[in-house]
């Protein structure tokens, strides 16, 4: 299990090394937006920070994730 949460941390640490910013500071920016929805997240993500279809998509799972887990 370990070896799969390194898979897909990795591609999380090239997208926020791209974009200079940190899941929390991603989290706080998508927080005021006020979007809930997969869809608009990533395709804010794509059009206002120009990160490919597939870097937003893994960068909202894991914004979303992080946002259950700190509600559970």
């Amino acid at each position: 299990m370990e070896h799969l949460d390194k898979v897909s941390q990795t591609p999380l640490d090239v997208i926020q090394a791209k974009l200079g910013m940190s899941l929390d500071d991603m989290a706080e920016i998508v927080k005021r937006t006020g979007l809930a929805k997969h869809s608009d997240i990533r395709w804010m993500l794509q059009r206002e920070y120009g990160i490919a279809h597939e870097d937003a998509r893994i960068l909202v799972n894991a914004l979303l994730e992080s946002q259950a887990q700190s509600v559970a």
